[in-house]
């Protein structure tokens, strides 16, 4: 064959000026699109693996995956063929690469591949082989799709990610409903189809019926019903369907019109959308499940492989941060070959390099998660690609009204509505309800896929923008949000917070190094959240940070954060550092009026309460009462009077308390105050306890306690635990006492509250005492002693003594 030029049907290529003389006038020919043609050419009726094309015509190296030929070969044929839908020089060899076929030798079916074992042809039986390893997990999802199957719904969709385990599923359920379908179980691979021909070369193919000339599609997609129709009840499994699904639905909905016993499974990232279609949405593995895979391909790739107990914690974290899809645990379990699952962690910042495969007999798609995730980026249009790579900048999950504030497709881009319904029909988006606010919608993003659409936003070169209206949309939001806090709405203001946690913490990252006054904010509105839920060493460590970049702030900024971190460090008994922290609070407070005087005040007196010193911080509160009268601050004196009530009660001045207590509840609730009602509860509860008054006291506990359980405040939930603990032991019921105390320490520790953890850990001793288990009451008081030694809580410390 001549080097430089070849006939075609359409017309002469001329390689030298790269152009192809066709009827219409001259076609030209890009560089690649030249030497793809001239290597196919000079290598006729062979089948090209796309490797070799991406080694010799692109220069690739052998690891490189890449869609580069893929996508040169499509436009390739819209300039060589007469009908690209039909090709009849440049074949697709399904899961290899191509065939370039001469004009002497020119065929019609455009898929000329031999038959694999998946695709023996027969009137019954399957041509899906046995399993190479173990199916571990999807126990509901294989139940749900065969249950599904025995019904009258004629397509099922499996939907879900790339790397979901789609086709592995849907093998396995074709092997078990096997002899439910006497016309046979049929899989076909749709992968490189992109045309209706090829779908129904594919389907032909593998059901052994022939199909002739594709002259026109007519004929080729009725002779296929009929066929399929002559096989009464019988599976067609289609898989890997996204990249055709215009193409496939209305040839699909034409069949089961007139084929009411086939039933089709369809693995896709899109559904269909056609009458008759049902869709099962596959999720990443649960935590158990996900382990489970890990554990078993690990033993594939090290045989004898058995992580001891303390490798657990690893896996478990790796699988979480793998975001439990099958695909990515697979790959990494093929490292337990070289590495130990903490190594494997410890490398996941370079999760795209870590995982890969060397594996010869997987899809190109398949060895590595990039691939799995290119193959979906190939099949969006240049707008969704845009909006999914700023969606990249989200941290956790988003709302929609975020994403109209920061995410920018272009002026001639579809509405953003219609872009993110796009991506959430396409399965790289996820719409979830969060528990703690139902009837709300939010979004988020697999964190592999949000790594991988990062590395696009990199590419599109506009990140800087992006991440800007992230930082002014979600600082303005965290200070609106945590300027509620303490009002009638508070237990859902707290609830949006921690929703919206990870967003602030990606802004206060981002923002300390550029803009300390937005820093700070943000870290005021994260303190609300960390100061109820945790933990406490992030919490400190927040604001640590944000003081050290208040230094030449403005004095109210400053004051807020002294007084916060003083109340933090009180929490976990660091007295000396919370005295500290109060006296700068106090001095900043002399210069911003009585309101400020009394936030600086009610923080030293909970400092000299934690501190034992009853008599002082009692005069402090009073102090703190005068200035927030001082200042008209109804919400400030009703704080005060609940803190002197609770410590005129510890210092035996119940007749004294009670009354306090009770007009400060009275306005916190008339006004709607539900948190603050919590706290005064919780010590009206004790109080009643003393009376003898079990029913009412217990009453005014667990009304306590619900608040806190709705806000989530852990702590909060932990103090009220003891008390309702301290009650039951107070009427000899000794083994309920201790259950409840052991669940208010188990609250306590999840927020790191040290000092609190000592103190129930001496009233459970003191329990022990009384249940006569002397020795696990030595241990236990010896573990209080220890806590209050650790945060020189000498007051708590003399009373364990």
């Amino acid at each position: 064959m001549d080097p430089a030029r070849i006939q075609l049907e359409l017309g002469l290529v001329d390689f030298a000026r790269r152009v192809i003389r066709a009827p219409d006038g001259e076609r030209s020919l890009t560089t690649k699109e030249a030497e793809l043609l001239s290597y196919l050419a000079q290598r006729p009726e062979r089948d090209v693996p796309r490797e070799e094309l991406l080694r010799e015509v692109w220069g690739y190296g052998d690891n490189v995956q890449s869609r580069t030929a893929d996508t040169t070969l499509q436009r390739l044929r819209s300039k060589v063929e007469s009908n690209p839908a039909n090709p009849r020089h440049l074949l697709t060899v399904h899961g290899l690469g191509y065939r370039f076929v001469p004009l002497s030798d020119t065929r019609r079916m455009p898929v000329v591949s031999a038959p694999t074992d998946d695709e023996a042809p027969s009137q019954g039986g399957t041509n899906i082989g046995p399993d190479r390893g173990t199916f571990v997990g999807r126990e509901d999802e294989r139940a749900e799709l065969k249950r599904r199957l025995q019904g009258r719904g004629p397509i099922l969709t499996l939907r879900g990610a790339g790397g979901t385990g789609k086709t592995r599923l849907s093998r396995q359920v074709g092997r078990e409903v096997a002899r439910d379908f006497p016309g046979g179980v049929w899989f076909c691979d749709l992968t490189d189809c992109r045309s209706t021909a090829d779908v129904l070369s594919v389907l032909g193919r593998v059901l052994g019926v022939p199909l002739g000339e594709f002259r026109g599609l007519d004929d080729p997609v009725s002779r296929l019903g009929h066929a399929l129709r002559a096989r009464g009840r019988v599976l067609v499994i289609l898989d890997n369907c996204e990249q055709v699904v215009e193409e496939g639905a209305p040839m699909l909905a034409g069949w089961v019109a007139k084929t009411p016993e086939v039933r089709f499974v369809l693995t896709s990232r899109e559904a269909l959308r056609v009458a008759g279609e049902l869709v099962l949405d596959l999720d990443p593995l649960p935590t158990a499940a996900a382990v489970d895979l890990f554990v078993a391909r690990a033993q594939d790739a090290r045989p004898g492989f058995a992580p001891d107990p303390a490798a657990q914690p690893a896996i478990e974290q790796l699988v979480a941060a793998l975001d439990g899809l099958p695909l990515a645990i697979e790959l990494a379990a093929a490292r337990v070959a070289v590495l130990s699952p903490q190594a494997i962690l410890e490398r996941m910042g370079d999760r795209f390099r870590l995982l890969s495969s060397h594996r010869r007999d997987l899809p190109a798609r398949q060895r590595t998660l990039r691939g799995a995730m290119d193959w979906s980026w190939d099949l969006l249009d240049e707008p969704e690609r845009r909006v999914l790579a700023q969606c990249s900048v989200f941290r956790g999950g988003f709302a929609y009204d975020a994403v109209e504030a920061v995410v920018d497709a272009g002026p001639e881009a579809p509405w953003t509505a219609d872009l993110v319904q796009a991506l959430l029909d396409k399965s790289l988006l996820r719409s979830e309800e969060p528990e703690e606010l139902p009837g709300t919608t939010r979004m988020r993003m697999l964190e592999s896929v949000r790594a991988w659409a990062a590395e696009k936003l990199d590419a599109f070169g506009d990140r800087a923008q992006v991440e800007a209206r992230h930082t002014a949309f979600y600082a303005e939001h965290g200070r609106a949000l945590a300027a509620q806090v303490d009002g009638p709405d508070g237990v859902d203001v707290v609830r949006r917070l921690a929703l919206e946690s990870y967003n602030l913490d990606a802004v206060w990252t981002r923002a300390r190094r550029v803009d300390a006054a937005l820093a700070c904010g943000v870290a005021m509105a994260l303190h609300e959240v960390l100061r109820v839920r945790g933990p406490a060493d992030q919490h400190h460590a927040l604001l640590d940070q944000a003081l050290q970049l208040a230094a030449d702030l403005e004095p109210q900024l400053r004051l807020d954060l002294r007084v916060a971190r003083a109340r933090a460090r009180r929490q976990v008994g660091r007295l000396v550092e919370a005295r500290q922290d109060v006296d700068v609070a106090m001095t900043l407070a002399e210069g911003l009026g009585p309101a400020a005087r009394g936030e600086a005040l009610l923080a030293r007196g909970l400092v000299e309460q934690a501190a034992g010193e009853l008599e002082a911080c009692c005069d402090t509160y009073r102090l703190a009462m005068r200035r927030f009268q001082d200042a008209g601050s109804v919400f400030g004196v009703v704080r005060s009077q609940a803190l002197l009530a609770f410590d005129l009660w510890q210092r035996g001045h119940r007749e004294e308390a009670e009354p306090i207590l009770r007009r400060a509840l009275q306005t916190v609730e008339s006004q709607g105050l539900h948190q603050q009602a919590a706290k005064m509860l919780s010590t009206l509860g004790l109080i009643l306890g003393e009376q003898g008054l079990w029913e009412e006291a217990l009453g005014k506990l667990e009304r306590s306690r619900s608040s806190h359980v709705a806000r989530g405040d852990r702590r909060g939930e932990g103090i009220v635990l003891a008390n309702i603990a301290s009650l039951h032991s107070s009427q000899g019921r000794l083994e309920q006492a201790l259950a409840v105390y052991t669940d208010a320490l188990e609250a306590q520790r999840s927020v790191g509250e040290v000092r609190l953890e000592g103190v129930i850990l001496r009233n459970i001793g003191v329990v022990l005492l009384g249940l006569g288990r002397e020795r696990e009451a030595e241990i236990t008081l010896q573990e209080a002693l220890g806590r209050h030694r650790d945060v020189s809580d000498r007051f708590s410390e003399g009373r364990v003594l």
